[in-house]
Formats: C-alpha cells, sequence, structure tokens
C-alpha cells in the first residue's frame, strides 16, 4: 500500500514541494481515466445513459483537472538541476491531451441523445490512443527519474 500524502490541490505547490508522492498520485489520477471510461462506458455502442454514467465520468474528470492544474503551476526550470524538466513537460502534455479526449467523452455523453456506434467507436479509439501515447511519456519520465536518482 502506498502512503498516503495529501489530496492533490489542496495546498499551493512549488517546486521544493515537489514530490514523488504528488507524482504519484498524478499518476493514479491520469491512469484511472480509462478505468472509469471502462466503468461508465461498459459497452460501445452504449445503452441509454444513467445518472451513475454521467456521475463516473465527472468525477474522474474532476480529479485529473485538479490534479493537473496543481502540475501546471509548478515551474520546473526551478527544480533540481538535474530534473528530467523535458519529459516533465511531455508528460503533463500527454496527460492534457489524455484528460482533453476524455472531456469530450464526457461532453457527449451529457448530450440529450446517445451517441451512435460509429461515434462511439471513434471517441474509444480516441481515448486509447490518448492513453497510449500518456503511458509513453509516463515511462520516459519515470525512467529518467530513476537514472537521475529521484527515488524514495
Amino acid at each position: 500500500m502506498l502512503a498516503s500524502a495529501p489530496p492533490v490541490g489542496s495546498v499551493p505547490m512549488d517546486a521544493s514541494s515537489f514530490s514523488l508522492d504528488f507524482l504519484r498520485n498524478l499518476d493514479i489520477e491520469v491512469a484511472g481515466l480509462l478505468d472509469a471510461y471502462l466503468e461508465a462506458v461498459p459497452e460501445c455502442p452504449a445503452r441509454p445513459d444513467t445518472p451513475i454514467r454521467l456521475w463516473v465520468l465527472d468525477v474522474a474528470w474532476l480529479r485529473v483537472n485538479g490534479a493537473l492544474d496543481t502540475a501546471l503551476e509548478l515551474d520546473s526550470t526551478s527544480f533540481d538541476p538535474y530534473f528530467p524538466s523535458q519529459e516533465w513537460e511531455a508528460y503533463l502534455q500527454a496527460s492534457g491531451d489524455c484528460l482533453a479526449v476524455f472531456g469530450t467523452i464526457s461532453e457527449t455523453y451529457h448530450l440529450d441523445s446517445v451517441p451512435d456506434s460509429m461515434r462511439c467507436i471513434e471517441l474509444e479509439t480516441d481515448l486509447l490512443r490518448a492513453d497510449s501515447l500518456w503511458r509513453v511519456a509516463e515511462s520516459n519520465l519515470f525512467m529518467r527519474l530513476a537514472e537521475e536518482g529521484y527515488h524514495e
């Protein structure tokens, strides 16, 4: 079990307070987007919406949006000079891209009518693509952090 850190976004952060716990929490939230989608939309094309489907999508989006907003406030140029800033920026960009696709999915399911089969497949494909690119950025960041000696 991971040690719990303060909730992401609960306190202002600066470069001196960056921690691997913060990164771990952000990472868990972004990884949860695909899980939330699979829980909320277990079939493609989707059946008529239920309030729980929309709630699952909304909660996942809100959690990642809050965590990502906090991360984007950090100035990585003021981090330790060995901190992998390029990988961090790529990770944040990929996280934002994943969140944007997830936001489109959420907005689509909030419409009055259920999207047709082709639109469902298109949205799902976009999410899988964004998730795959995010996982590459995630892997690159964590490998560089390990190379630079960032560990618990």
